[in-house]
């Protein structure tokens, strides 16, 4: 089948840890709507809804939405915006509680948004080719099966500490240009420093990246390297001139 559009729940925010199949899960989806070309949309827990499952804050929506973003996600959709009047399952407050109040999520929500907003014009410019893991070995949640291996555009990638990220490869639809989202893999609840990513480019004489909101270009230097810095949860989209 070939729908015109499609969506998957994935909820992975665990009490104390991310779930292990979450890359997998993602990329087992993904993988049959990119072979099909069928645009897709990820749902992001935003909300508690068993005891296993943690209240989603600020930085686990945004590690989820840029994880989505690295897979090719054209729509980030939340679950949930208003608390379910339910049950059968035990939800904690959701972006509204059930008085139709904003919580703090909802805030959490909104800087989100538009930090994902500022750069969507450009970002739908591109469709995704893959996505792959650097220094996931030990970690269970980045696992998945269909590694993308021909991202010529850059080259060497350097993390300070040897830190995980995700890495999703993307190419002009139209025209030529190349573009990556890069994800600090990290579980964003557990306590971390900040990381420097260095990225070697193979051809582009400049790079644009949209971090937290911020347009800024980047020059390379001698050895044609980039680098940037992501804290717990963050992520950010780069364009290759």
């Amino acid at each position: 089948m070939k729908p015109a559009f499609t969506s998957v729940d994935i909820y992975p925010m665990n009490v104390g840890y991310i779930m292990d199949s979450y890359f997998q899960d993602i990329d087992s989806f993904v993988t049959l709507c990119r072979e099909r070309d069928i645009p897709y949309g990820i749902y992001i827990q935003s909300v508690s809804f068993a005891s296993s499952k943690r209240k989603p804050n600020e930085n686990d929506m945004r590690w989820q939405a840029y994880c989505c973003l690295a897979f090719g996600a054209t729509d980030i959709e939340y679950f949930t915006y208003r608390t379910p009047d339910s049950s059968t399952e035990d939800f904690k407050d959701a972006l509204i509680d059930r008085n139709n109040q904003k919580t703090e999520s909802w805030y959490g929500a909104q800087k989100i948004n538009a930090e994902l907003n500022a750069f969507s014009s450009e970002f739908m410019t591109y469709r995704n080719l893959g996505a792959f893991s650097v220094n996931a070995s030990s970690t269970y949640h980045m696992k998945f099966r269909n590694q993308y291996k021909d991202f010529d555009a850059i080259g060497k990638i350097t993390v300070e500490d040897n830190a995980p990220i995700l890495m999703g490869a993307f190419e002009k639809r139209e025209g030529e240009g190349k573009a990556f989202v890069c994800v600090n893999g990290q579980d964003p609840g557990a306590f971390q420093n900040p990381i420097t990513v260095t990225v070697e480019l193979t051809e582009a004489k400049t790079a644009v990246i949209w971090q937290k909101g911020e347009k800024t270009t980047l020059t390379p230097d001698e050895k044609g390297c980039i680098s940037f810095r992501l804290t717990a949860g963050e992520g950010v989209c780069v364009q290759l001139d």
